[in-house]
Formats: structure tokens, sequence, C-alpha cells
């Protein structure tokens, strides 16, 4: 009878924990077309699941590259677009990635002065 009612716990709390992780998640992003910006300005379309995740912080060059190598992530590629260096690289540390020049990357580091945005596996928005 303990046992059971252990089991029955264990399986509540389980299920507590899936759905705690899930209702945080959010669930209109699983599957959505972005457009984002690849070489030169064009426009390209992507399909990502469980949605973008990004952070912002400061520090520059210095703090991006420490930031990445912290993730194990190599630089697939480094350019430069309107004054921001940007960072396209594939971490294996990281779940959700997207094709990029005949890439995986799923860790994208824009720089600009002082200020660094970091996403997963893309940045979306301005940075």
């Amino acid at each position: 009878m303990k046992r059971t009612c252990k089991f029955i716990v264990f399986v509540a709390l389980f299920l507590l924990t899936c759905g705690a992780r899930l209702y945080s998640a959010d669930l209109t992003a699983l599957r959505r077309d972005y457009i984002i910006y690849a070489q030169y300005g064009t426009e390209k379309t992507q399909k990502v699941f469980n949605g973008y995740e990004r952070i912002d912080f400061a520090g520059g060059e210095e703090a991006a590259l420490d930031f990445a190598a912290k993730l194990s992530a190599r630089v697939i590629k480094k350019e430069n677009a309107s004054g921001a260096w940007i960072f396209y690289c594939y971490s294996p540390i990281i779940f959700k990635q997207v094709r990029l020049f005949g890439e995986r990357v799923n860790l994208m580091i824009a720089v600009r002065g002082d200020r660094v945005a970091a996403g997963s596996p893309l940045i979306k928005g301005s940075f």
C-alpha cells in the first residue's frame, strides 16, 4: 500500500512538473514562420518549433565570445550588418536549430558597441 502511494505521488509530481513547463511556454509559438534577414539584407522565411529565446546584456565583443564559449559554441560565420557584428554559431548544448549558409545554426549573437543580444536559434526583432 505504501509503495503504491509513493508511486502515485511520484507520477502526480511528474505530471505537475510537465504541466508547469508547458504552461510557462508560449504555446502559440510552437510552430511559426519568421522572416529573418540573411546575407545582404535578403529576406528568408524560417520555420522554427518551440519559438525563439533571447537575452540582452552588456560587455561588447569580448563578453559575446565568452558567452559563446560557455555554451561550447563554434562560430560558423561572422558578418557586419549596419554597424553591428553578427556571429552565427552552433552549440551542441542548444536543441533548437535552423539551417543557414548550408550549416546548422542555433545561436545568433549581435554586438553593437557595448550592447550584446543573443538569440536561439536566431535573434527575433531588432538589435
